[in-house]
């Protein structure tokens, strides 16, 4: 499926749809690396997959060469997330994982809205 092992690729942000979580898996973070990876897509079967993918992101990251911080933006909030938020929030603090909360709101004017502010 990949090519014979080369030098990762960095990109920031990169975007993890949920719709190809069988293709987003721990040789993916080894080659495609970035310092934020919003993680997208909300149906069933969709956060089906998504226990992988973030299971598959901590398990690459303990192998980068490098010791960066990485955030990861859930573009929904799912029960799935909270769980997996619960139980793997050591491993996060260990590896340099921010994880932020898909339910932030802003406020603009008279208005309120669902977003996530990202710098570069």
């Amino acid at each position: 499926r990949w090519a014979p092992r080369t030098r990762p690729r960095w990109t920031s942000p990169c975007r993890c749809p949920l719709s190809s979580a069988h293709l987003v898996d721990e040789e993916f973070f080894q080659r495609v690396r970035a310092l934020c990876y919003v993680i997208s897509g909300q149906d069933q079967r969709k956060e089906e997959g998504m226990r992988a993918v973030l299971d598959a992101l901590l398990a690459s990251k303990q192998h980068w060469d490098r010791d960066l911080q990485v955030t990861l933006i859930p573009t929904f909030d799912s029960v799935a997330m909270h769980t997996w938020y619960a139980e793997t929030h050591a491993r996060h603090q260990a590896l340099g994982i921010t994880v932020l909360g898909s339910n932030s709101m802003v406020s603009m004017q008279d208005d309120a809205f669902p977003a996530c502010k990202v710098e570069f």
